[in-house]
């Protein structure tokens, strides 16, 4: 991706834009040679460009971006070193699920290889656990996975127009970014319970975006606009929602 499609989709001006790359917030592709509108970036840097810009307008500094990036950042390098896509999240978190049910005791390891496998099933879709997924699974420390899940799955998104799962699932789902020192350092959390973790944990200062939103409008036609946005909303409200896999 280019300079100035990175600008274009997240509404950026190239001072901006190069503020932040002096500054380290968004990365260039290491095999990128030249400057400016020669530099190459990941795609999803798109949607890091996105999402700082509404947290620069709301007058957040660099030092706490950088913070936030940093996670992100983490969270991607996590996923790349397991060769990890956001498609597989959902049969991670069945996997992962019924890892909690093993700790929690409500059946032994006979019984969670048995699950295991009863999850193999392609009638599972999504949640499917693949050959591929259980080799994660046995690999990974089983805190890294909680660790990184939410920060990936919230910066690789790529919803499309016509995403009705993304409309009924995401949308209205508010991510809470706060700090609970004086220090430049956020923490970030995502879903329903997002707010009261905040509190919890001593927020006096916090930011909520609607991320979901806000990487729509990185991945569809900025000329649609409202309309196009409440035609994907409409879409979700249409949609009746999928029932969760019982696990």
């Amino acid at each position: 991706m280019s300079s100035t499609e990175i600008m274009k989709r997240a509404g950026i001006a190239r001072d901006v834009l190069t503020f932040w790359l002096r500054n380290g917030l968004l990365q260039p592709m290491e095999a990128a040679a030249g400057r400016g509108k020669h530099l190459r970036f990941e795609w999803y840097e798109a949607n890091i460009a996105a999402v700082m810009n509404q947290l620069r307008i709301l007058g957040m500094k660099i030092e706490s971006m950088l913070s936030i990036v940093g996670t992100f950042r983490e969270a991607i390098s996590w996923a790349e070193s397991y060769g990890i896509q956001p498609s597989d999240l959902p049969a991670l978190d069945t996997i992962f699920t019924l890892h909690k049910k093993r700790i929690n005791r409500l059946y032994d390891d006979a019984g969670l290889v048995k699950m295991i496998e009863q999850f193999s099933d392609e009638k599972y879709a999504e949640a499917r656990i693949t050959d591929r997924i259980k080799k994660i699974y046995y690999k990974m420390p089983k805190d890294e996975f909680y660790q990184h899940r939410d920060p990936f799955m919230i910066i690789t998104e790529q919803p499309e127009a016509s995403d009705v799962r993304q409309a009924v699932y995401q949308y209205g789902k508010l991510t809470y970014f706060w700090r609970s020192g004086e220090g430049e350092k956020y923490i970030f959390a995502w879903g329903e319970a997002a707010e009261f973790r905040s509190m919890c944990e001593g927020s006096v200062s916090s930011i909520a975006l609607d991320i979901p939103t806000i990487l729509w409008r990185v991945w569809n036609n900025p000329e649609d606009g409202i309309g196009g946005l409440l035609a994907w909303m409409k879409a979700g409200d249409d949609e009746e929602a999928k029932p969760e896999v019982e696990v």
